[in-house]
């Protein structure tokens, strides 16, 4: 009788994660300093995000709550300078991180909230604006 020892696919599965870098936090709510905090690595599963640069932010805060994301989760961002009308995005304007969707109006550029106790912020011309990517995911905070 032949014996061997069988690794449970839950560990087989484990060992295949692609390490996705903690880079800190991101303010659903006020902007803060854009600062890269790496706090460690997520781990996913490399088939959700084949090619795509991406990174993982801790969400700080309430304005996005009407979208799904609350104070804790993890936003995982694709690395990307460009997005679409409607993405939720890590949106930089004068070296202040947040996380809104990205709204385009009458030719300008709204970082809206999706939550009623906060206003949208429209980014002015004179501001330096760009963009850190665009959420992908979230991974939700268990309590």
């Amino acid at each position: 009788m032949a014996r061997g020892l069988n690794v449970p696919e839950a560990v087989a599965r484990r060992q295949a994660l692609r390490g996705v870098p903690l880079l800190g936090a991101v303010p659903a709510g006020r902007p803060i300093d854009a600062v890269e905090d790496r706090e460690g690595t997520l781990g996913i599963d490399p088939a959700m995000f084949p090619e795509a640069e991406v990174f993982a932010l801790r969400v700080k805060g309430e304005s996005m709550v009407g979208a799904g994301i609350n104070n804790g989760d993890i936003a995982l961002v694709h690395q990307t300078p460009v997005a679409e009308d409607g993405d939720i995005v890590v949106a930089v304007m004068d070296g202040e991180a947040m996380l809104k969707r990205l709204l385009r109006r009458e030719g300008r550029v709204v970082l809206h909230a999706e939550n009623p106790e906060f206003k949208d912020l429209v980014v002015r011309p004179d501001v330096e604006f760009n963009l850190a990517g665009v959420v992908v995911g979230i991974v939700r905070r268990t309590k």
